[in-house]
C-alpha cells in the first residue's frame, strides 16, 4: 500500500498476489536476478514469468523491478513472439550486457593466474578469500575503471565480496590485475545513489587526497562507469515511473549511476598480528576523525568492522609496519562553504556501529561525534571477538 499525500487515501499494489506460493515465486524471482547481476557484467536484465497460461515481462535493474500487466499467451500470443522477436534483435548492450566488461582469451586468463599466484607467494599477509577468485563458475573478465584522465584496464574474476542484494548499491570487490603492469590491485565496483548533496567516492577521496588527510586508502584512478553512447551508466527504473499516472507517494525509488574505483589492496582488520597492531589501526583511524573539524570537513557516517582496514607504510630504513585505514567513502558527506550538517540528513550506516542518538533519531543530522561513537562501538566489538578477555 502507498500513501497518496493528494488525496490521502491509499492505493493497493494490485499485482502482487497474496499467499505463501505467490510470495515463494516473488522470492525465486529475486534470487536469480540476484545471482544474474553477481555472477554477470550486467546493467539491466528481463526476466519472463510464465505461470499456467498467464505470463508477464520483467526487466530488472539496481533500481527495482519493472513488471508488465499479466496476459493470457494462448489467447494473445503475438505479445510473446514480439518479445522474442525484439529481445533477439537488440543490441548487446540493450539487453543489459555492460560493454565496459568483456570476456578475456585463454591467454589472458593465464596471465591473471599467475599474477595473483605471484601475489599469493610473496604478500605479507594472507588476503581473506583469495582463493575463492578462481572458482570455476566465474568466467575471467577485463573491465575499465577511471575517468578521461585516468582510464585503466583491469582482469577480475570472482569478487572476494559481493552484496547479498540485486537493489540499491549491488557493490562487489574485486582483486585485480592490471593488463598495462600486472600490479595486483583492488577493483570497487558499486552503484551509488545519484543526488545533488552526495559527492562520489572518487570526488571524496579526491578531496581527502588534496587536503593531505593521511590513512586513507590511495585512489589510483576512479569515475562513473560510461557506456557505448559517452553517458554515464544509471538505473532506469525512476525514470519509466514518472511517465506513469501513479500518484505521488506510490513508490520511494532512486536514481543509481555505476561507479568503479581502483586502489591498492588493503588488508581486514582482522588480520591484525595482535592487539597492538590492531589498537594502533583505531588510533590511525582517530586521526582521521581528530583532522575532521580543522580541516577536511568530510563525514564518513559508515564506520564499520568492514571499513577499517591494514595497509602496510615502508619506512626511511626499508622497515614495513602496519597502519591504520579507513575505507569504503560512499556514505560521505563532504560540507562545502555555506553548507551545515543540516544539509547532511540522509540516514546511512551499519546499524551495529551507529551512534545511540541516529538510532534513537532517524532525522538527526550526522555529526563528528557520531563518527567518534561508532568507532567506539567498531573498536569494542572487533576486541572482544579478537582476543582473549
Amino acid at each position: 500500500m502507498a500513501n497518496n499525500p493528494k488525496r490521502d487515501t491509499t492505493i493497493p499494489i494490485t499485482f502482487e498476489k497474496e499467499g505463501l506460493a505467490a510470495s515463494q515465486i516473488r522470492g525465486q524471482l529475486i534470487i536469480y536476478a540476484t545471482e544474474m547481476f553477481a555472477h554477470q557484467q550486467r546493467t539491466h536484465l528481463f526476466q519472463l514469468l510464465i505461470c499456467g497460461e498467464k505470463a508477464r515481462f520483467i526487466c530488472w535493474d539496481h533500481a527495482g523491478a519493472i513488471v508488465s500487466n499479466s496476459f493470457n499467451y494462448t489467447k494473445e500470443p503475438q505479445l510473446l513472439a514480439e518479445f522474442f522477436w525484439r529481445h533477439n534483435h537488440m543490441s548487446e548492450e540493450d539487453k543489459g550486457w555492460d560493454p565496459t566488461a568483456r570476456l578475456v582469451r585463454k591467454a589472458d586468463e593465464g596471465v591473471f593466474k599467475e599474477s595473483i599466484d605471484t601475489f599469493r607467494e610473496t604478500a605479507r599477509r594472507k588476503l581473506p578469500n583469495i582463493d575463492d577468485t578462481f572458482h570455476g563458475n566465474y568466467p575471467v573478465y577485463e573491465m575499465s575503471a577511471g575517468d578521461d584522465e585516468c582510464n585503466m584496464r583491469l582482469l577480475v574474476r570472482r569478487p572476494i565480496f559481493k552484496s547479498t542484494s540485486a537493489l540499491g548499491r549491488a557493490t562487489r570487490g574485486y582483486v585485480a590485475v592490471s593488463k598495462e603492469d600486472r600490479a595486483v590491485l583492488f577493483l570497487k565496483d558499486t552503484w551509488r545513489v545519484n543526488h545533488p548533496l552526495l559527492k562520489t567516492e572518487s570526488e571524496v577521496y579526491r578531496l581527502l587526497e588534496s587536503y593531505g588527510v593521511p590513512h586513507v586508502p590511495r585512489m589510483i584512478c576512479g569515475g562513473d562507469v560510461k557506456g557505448s553512447n559517452g553517458k554515464g551508466q544509471t538505473t532506469r527504473c525512476l525514470d519509466w515511473m514518472m511517465m506513469q499516472t501513479l500518484p505521488v507517494g506510490y513508490a520511494m525509488l532512486r536514481v543509481h549511476v555505476h561507479h568503479r574505483i581502483v586502489q591498492r589492496l588493503a588488508y581486514p582488520i582482522e588480520s591484525a598480528k595482535d592487539s597492538k597492531e590492531y589498537m594502533t589501526a583505531f588510533y590511525d583511524v582517530l586521526v582521521i576523525e581528530r583532522a575532521h573539524e580543522t580541516e577536511h570537513k568530510i563525514l564518513h557516517r559508515d564506520i564499520s568492522l568492514g571499513n577499517v582496514m591494514l595497509g602496510d607504510e615502508v619506512d626511511e630504513n626499508e622497515k614495513e609496519s602496519a597502519i591504520g585505514q579507513l575505507g569504503d567513502w560512499d556514505h560521505a558527506s563532504a560540507l562545502t562553504p555555506g553548507e551545515t550538517y543540516e544539509h547532511q540528513k540522509f540516514r546511512s550506516g551499519t546499524w551495529a556501529f551507529m551512534s545511540i542518538a541516529t538510532l534513537r533519531d532517524n532525522t538527526k543530522a550526522h555529526e563528528i561525534v557520531d563518527d567518534l561513537e561508532s568507532v567506539f562501538w567498531t573498536l569494542l566489538y572487533g576486541a572482544l571477538h579478537r582476543f582473549e578477555n
